[in-house]
């Protein structure tokens, strides 16, 4: 009679992947890829990370724009930051699923909709502290997008989809619609650099939007790596 593991495949070994840590100096790390989690592992000086797939929408980050292009952030158990080559993000963001990734993305850019959301819609309701203040249409405007934002960051955590990225960039566009007009009727030229960052988190949503099509998921969140991290 076999033994009982002897049925089983022998599991695969990891994808490897070197990356650099941004400390300072930075430092060389080796990611290495599980079918069911990573481990990141230092050279020397620091511990190794493990993280379980079903502990990446919440404890990690990837960011691929403006200066954070291919960094992979490690929230929890210890805050680390990481660089890592075309290649090597293209193998990572395969691993990792389309699903897992729309959490992440949608985690991260309404993170604070809720609160925000609530703060607006009772700014909104508040009487005005002068006659002159009690314009009607600006508070339904603040009212609107403070629900706006609720809903969309509570239907981020329950229904995520990547419909939302298009609610959030929308949002942020009207938002900046609104500072061009006061620049129109003599705001301050300085509300520039706000209008210029809004634009770039809107093309990053809408780029995000496009590559977490349905059919841009290769892999399934299923990548074929090695088995449990050991």
């Amino acid at each position: 009679m076999l033994p009982l593991d002897a049925t089983e495949p022998p599991p695969e070994a990891p994808r490897e992947i070197p990356v650099a840590g941004l400390s300072r100096p930075v430092q060389p790390w080796l990611l290495r890829l599980y079918r069911d989690g990573l481990r990141l592992t230092p050279r020397a000086g620091a511990p190794v990370i493990h993280l379980l797939r079903a502990e990446l929408p919440t404890h990690v980050l990837l960011l691929d724009s403006g200066f954070t292009r291919r960094t992979l952030v490690v929230r929890k158990p210890l805050k680390r930051n990481f660089k890592l080559d075309p290649p090597g993000w293209s193998a990572l963001t395969e691993w990792v699923g389309r699903d897992a990734r729309l959490r992440m993305a949608l985690r991260q850019r309404l993170a604070f909709g809720i609160p925000l959301g609530t703060l607006l819609v009772f700014a909104a309701l508040l009487p005005p502290a002068t006659p002159e203040a009690a314009g009607v249409a600006g508070r339904i405007w603040t009212a609107t997008l403070g629900a706006l934002l609720v809903a969309g960051a509570a239907l981020a955590r329950w229904r995520p989809h990547r419909v939302l990225l298009l609610m959030d960039c929308a949002l942020i566009a009207v938002v900046a619609g609104s500072i061009v007009f006061r620049l129109a009727h003599g705001a301050s030229p300085l509300w520039i650099i706000l209008i210029v960052m809004q634009l770039l988190f809107v093309w990053s949503g809408v780029s995000l939007y496009r590559e977490l099509a349905p059919s841009a998921d290769r892999s399934g969140g299923d990548a074929a790596t090695g088995g449990a991290p050991p």
